[in-house]
């Protein structure tokens, strides 16, 4: 008697940890279509410059909000990381920069600068930290802006303000 309700609280343990853990689910699906939102000049969202080409990024107002996909990239020095394409084939890259300077839409390839590691802000809002910047050159670069129809730079990592925090959007 006292063998099978061992077996029982065991299998109920067991079972509460696999629903746990299945409830858990991962932090970020693997592809999501959705525009990026600037904290601190909102409404405005991240824009490629001129379609279909390679060039800078630009903060844009909200009617000419652009969708991403946004590419899950598994994760770096325990962030999640990912990568933005825009629905030309280039992908969000800031091709080696230093602080101050533009990030850019460039034809999508397999290197660090257009990888973008997430760390998400107590206010729900997420500061992208380019990887490559870190890897190649230990420069710590974050996705950043200088306000409305404005490039799209890359600055020193500053989680806490709002040119850096982004959101979102979905379509």
């Amino acid at each position: 008697m006292r063998s099978s309700r061992a077996r029982t609280l065991t299998a109920a343990f067991v079972t509460g940890i696999v629903a746990v853990v299945a409830m858990a689910g991962p932090a970020f699906a693997a592809n999501r279509e959705r525009g990026l939102r600037n904290k601190q000049y909102s409404p405005a969202d991240l824009s490629t410059g001129v379609p279909g080409s390679s060039s800078e990024a630009w903060l844009r107002n909200t009617s000419l909000m652009e969708v991403f996909t946004i590419e899950d990239k598994g994760t770096y020095d325990r962030q999640p990381q990912v990568k933005f394409q825009n629905g030309w084939g280039y992908c969000l890259d800031s091709r080696g920069n230093h602080s101050s300077q533009s990030a850019w839409w460039v034809a999508c390839n397999s290197g660090d600068y257009q990888l973008w590691q997430i760390f998400t802000n107590s206010n729900g809002t997420k500061t992208y930290k380019n990887k490559g910047a870190w890897t190649n050159q230990s420069r710590n670069l974050c996705l950043s802006t200088t306000g409305v129809n404005r490039a799209v730079i890359m600055q020193f990592c500053q989680l806490t303000t709002g040119p850096q925090q982004w959101t979102e959007i979905a379509p």
